[in-house]
């Protein structure tokens, strides 16, 4: 077009109360949308550095949760709170994937009480941070076998973690070992999240 289109702006804001001689101040970075120019980034007076838009995201358990072949599928998320949310919606509460927006190092972590196990059930390497790419890493525990005088009420609970670099459009998810058959429960005990480092 012949128009003067504004495309960013770096705005240095007051940022609390000035007082005699004292200008508390902040930098507000923006960036242009369809919508107008929106804020990416802020520096506080107090060397605070938040990114409103920064991928992120935690999902929890929710009844009903289940799987998609073997991929974990946590559903709870609704509005953002304290214990859940999904910054920039690229976790799939219909797929249980979260998928990169931009390529990068990201960090996940994953946890789950599984559920129905019998005495000796094998439960080795019961669950893994996957991504299209292959494993990431296994649980943190390498138990054999579920024993019923050790663990609580046939739940056992494992976690896993683990950083990788990812394109934009690679996927990551928690899976269960193909060869085992166990569910799992509970919001506080099972839950995905994860966020872009840099």
């Amino acid at each position: 077009g012949t128009n003067f289109e504004e495309a960013a702006q770096i705005e240095m804001q007051v940022d609390g109360t000035p007082g005699n001689n004292v200008m508390p101040g902040r930098i507000v970075f923006k960036t242009a949308t369809t919508d107008g120019v929106t804020e990416r980034m802020r520096i506080s007076n107090e060397g605070y550095i938040t990114k409103p838009n920064h991928p992120s995201f935690c999902a929890r358990h929710n009844s009903g949760d289940g799987f998609d072949g073997d991929i974990i599928v946590l559903t709870r998320m609704g509005n953002p709170s304290w214990d859940v949310w999904n910054t920039g919606g690229h976790y799939s509460t219909t797929t249980g994937k979260f998928t990169a927006p931009v390529t990068g190092v990201y960090y996940f972590e994953g946890q789950v009480m599984s559920t129905g196990h019998n005495n000796g059930d094998n439960i080795q390497d019961m669950l893994s941070l996957m991504s299209n790419n292959g494993r990431i890493s296994y649980c943190r525990q390498r138990k054999s076998y579920f024993r019923s005088d050790e663990d609580a009420n046939g739940y056992y609970t494992n976690s896993v973690g683990g950083s990788a670099r990812l394109n934009a459009g690679d996927e990551v998810y928690l899976q269960r070992h193909s060869s085992q058959n166990w569910s799992y429960s509970n919001r506080y005990y099972s839950y995905f999240t994860g966020w872009l480092i840099g």
